[in-house]
């Protein structure tokens, strides 16, 4: 007999179309591939999106709002009544993005964004709740922290927003955080620190070896599409294998900094490439933002000779500007590589026509983390959804359960 959950599991989402686009795309996997039906999504709206009778009667009934005031505060509100019905013990898993790079009216700015996150629990902890978790593809404020190299190096102090963001979560009774590939893996620290779990999934890892029992499936078979999925860059190569051998000499796997080595290493060698077509470059900084490479490590296998004629797969978390690691590749050209495309989760790139211009990567491969749109850049489809929806289903089947 199968276990069931007694608790409903609620999605929240915020007002922007975006998130609740990414809700929709959730609850629509939650449905369909992991077979829940203790499910249900609310969005949080906008005063334009109320009827005429919810405009005119701000009363307990009032659904979940979010908006701003006419000098742009966020303004928060809910209904005693809707609280009551609609969220109170419930498993509530608020969904949103928390960064957009070119706002327009309908999306807030980085800041807003967090500024919203904060008052959506604000209003939701009004009444019990079995649990409250933030859902995000993309961690924000996860850059800059006080780490000892700036200490000793530099003698230079950052101000600690990880902490800040982590403290000010705890604050509104946030017990969990899921995400996708954090830049920085110093948050487990603070969330420690402030009894909140952190989950994240990395999308270059296989996903061979997650116990399918615990996505609620029987057998593998049953699994084998969501398990695909769940290793999306994995998954995109072997899509593309074929016709990356009839192009090319060699495929290269190279990784840009020490950071990216261990994801690079495991996706060499999950996609069947080895470690004798990884690389390992030697970088010498020539000037703020300016770098060179000067060869490969002395126990890389790929030197200067293999590059020639290759398709070299550059592996990183993030890329923001794109200039670092298009300096890089500019040096794998000049080497002789036939063509050069950056791989990585996130899409941060505030400056979508600066990336348009780097002139020596020919393509961005990215999760949809981050809603980017440009020639150069291919976002894998779902892959936000799907992340995301196997940290919820395990989250909230930790929970008590019913047989």
């Amino acid at each position: 007999m199968e276990l069931e959950r007694l608790t409903k599991l609620v999605l929240v989402t915020g007002s922007s179309p975006n998130s609740l686009k990414l809700g929709k795309g959730i609850e629509n996997i939650l449905k369909n591939d992991y077979r829940l039906e203790n499910i249900e999504l609310f969005p949080s709206k906008k005063i334009s999106e109320l009827t005429p009778e919810q405009k005119e009667h701000r009363d307990s009934s009032r659904p979940l709002i979010l908006d701003k005031y006419p000098d742009g505060e966020t303004r928060p509100e809910i209904g005693k009544e809707f609280l009551r019905k609609k969220i109170s013990g419930k498993s509530i898993f608020l969904v949103n993005y928390m960064f957009k790079p070119n706002p327009d009216k309908d999306e807030p700015r980085i800041n807003d964004c967090l500024f919203e996150v904060l008052s959506l629990f604000n209003t939701l902890k009004q009444i019990e709740t079995e649990k409250m978790t933030l859902v995000t593809p993309y961690l924000t404020y996860l850059r800059s922290h006080s780490v000892e190299k700036y200490i000793k190096n530099k003698g230079l102090y950052q101000g600690n927003t990880l902490e800040m963001m982590v403290n000010y979560l705890a604050l509104e009774d946030v017990k969990e955080i899921l995400t996708i590939d954090p830049h920085s893996t110093q948050i487990e620290k603070y969330c420690e620190l402030n009894n909140i779990g952190f989950h994240y999934r990395d999308p270059f890892s296989t996903s061979r070896y997650t116990p399918y029992p615990k996505l609620g499936f029987k057998t593998k078979e049953q699994a084998k599409h969501v398990l695909e999925k769940l290793q999306p860059f994995i998954t995109y190569f072997k899509e593309h294998e074929e016709e990356y051998k009839k192009k090319y000499k060699k495929i290269l796997v190279v990784c840009p900094d020490p950071s990216s080595e261990t994801r690079a290493e495991e996706f060499a060698e999950d996609v069947g490439l080895g470690f004798e077509n990884l690389g390992y470059i030697i970088k010498e900084r020539i000037d703020v933002g300016k770098v060179k490479i000067s060869g490969f490590k002395n126990f890389s296998c790929v030197k200067k000779k293999d590059v020639e004629g290759a398709l070299i797969i550059l592996i990183d978390d993030m890329v923001s500007s794109g200039t670092t690691m298009n300096e890089n590749a500019r040096d794998l050209k000049y080497m002789g590589a036939k063509r050069i495309e950056a791989w990585a989760s996130h899409p941060v790139c505030p400056n979508i026509e600066k990336i348009n211009d780097l002139d020596a990567i020919d393509k961005f491969v990215f999760l949809n983390t981050i809603q980017q749109k440009s020639k150069k850049i291919e976002l894998i489809p779902d892959s936000a959804e799907y992340l995301l929806s196997a940290l919820i289903f395990k989250s909230y089947m930790r929970g008590p359960a019913i047989r």
